[in-house]
């Protein structure tokens, strides 16, 4: 079953190439298994390392995935359907209006 996941990265990725993109994503050790790293809430995504990393290029899409594993912070998902893009200053001037995603 899909569900919705929040993710930060480059710019410009198409759902269909976040499809085949694997990430080898902070040594979890399960790149092995592909799908790419994201968080099932505002809240872990704001918390991630990924987050703190992220620059003025970067963007947070929330998508709908199927989960593959868990991971030390957070899954690894198969993307499925794009739902929203912003910039990450975009998504962090939304404020409580960004929790909203998680009840879609």
């Amino acid at each position: 079953m899909a569900r919705h996941y929040f993710r930060v990265q480059e710019s410009g990725l198409t759902i269909e190439q976040m499809q085949t993109h694997i990430s080898a994503d902070g040594g979890d050790g399960m790149d092995m298994l592909g799908g790419i790293c994201a968080c099932d809430s505002v809240a872990s995504l704001l918390n991630n390392t990924a987050m703190d990393a992220a620059n003025d290029d970067d963007e947070v899409i929330i998508f709908e995935g199927r989960e593959i594993c868990e991971i030390y912070d957070g899954y690894r998902v198969e993307p499925v359907r794009e739902i929203a893009r912003f910039t990450v200053q975009e998504f962090l001037n939304m404020g409580d209006e960004m929790t909203a995603f998680e009840k879609w």
